[in-house]
């Protein structure tokens, strides 16, 4: 089991390669992260290619992508779905 924290519990104020460095330095061994958090789209026809760059951004800090973590709508495939659960922006 790997013990592990997400990336927004970390603050948003200052770098990723940061936030990284803190999570070893606070014991972490796995962080959960957004695409975004490393500037990519998320999107699936670049994954291995992203998965490379995340890696390699993770080496030096004893810490290891452990999670994706996924926006609300990650999964719906019609935003209009959604209507009646959330209140969604125009």
């Amino acid at each position: 089991m790997i013990v592990g924290v997400n990336t927004y519990s970390l603050g948003f104020a200052g770098s990723m390669e940061a936030r990284l460095e803190l999570a070893g330095k606070i014991g972490f061994e796995g962080i959960e992260f957004r695409p975004a958090d490393f500037g990519l789209a998320g999107d699936p026809a670049s994954a291995a290619a992203d998965a490379k760059k995340i890696v390699s951004l993770f080496g030096g800090y004893g810490v290891k992508p452990c999670c994706v973590a996924c926006d609300a709508d990650f999964v719906q495939p019609e935003r209009a779905k959604f209507a009646g659960y959330i209140s969604l922006p125009a």
